[in-house]
């Protein structure tokens, strides 16, 4: 196993187009959970941004609504 520290997209790029031979698949959701946890978020505008970037299916909006019962 390898693990990688991303310090910006650019290296995180390289090393995914490094490793696509691999069969590990990520998806936008665990990328953007992995950027966030790194305190990086700041540099992608949303989930939705990287998900479009894999070329996944957008989900559906999910809101809450208060006055909605349950």
């Amino acid at each position: 196993m390898i693990n990688i520290i991303v310090e910006d997209f650019d290296v995180f790029r390289y090393y995914l187009h490094r490793t696509a031979a691999d069969l590990v698949v990520w998806t936008g959701d665990q990328i953007a959970d992995a950027i966030d946890s790194l305190g990086l978020s700041h540099l992608y505008p949303s989930h939705a941004a990287l998900a479009a970037a894999l070329g996944e299916p957008p989900r559906p909006r999910s809101y809450f609504d208060p006055d909605t019962p349950f």
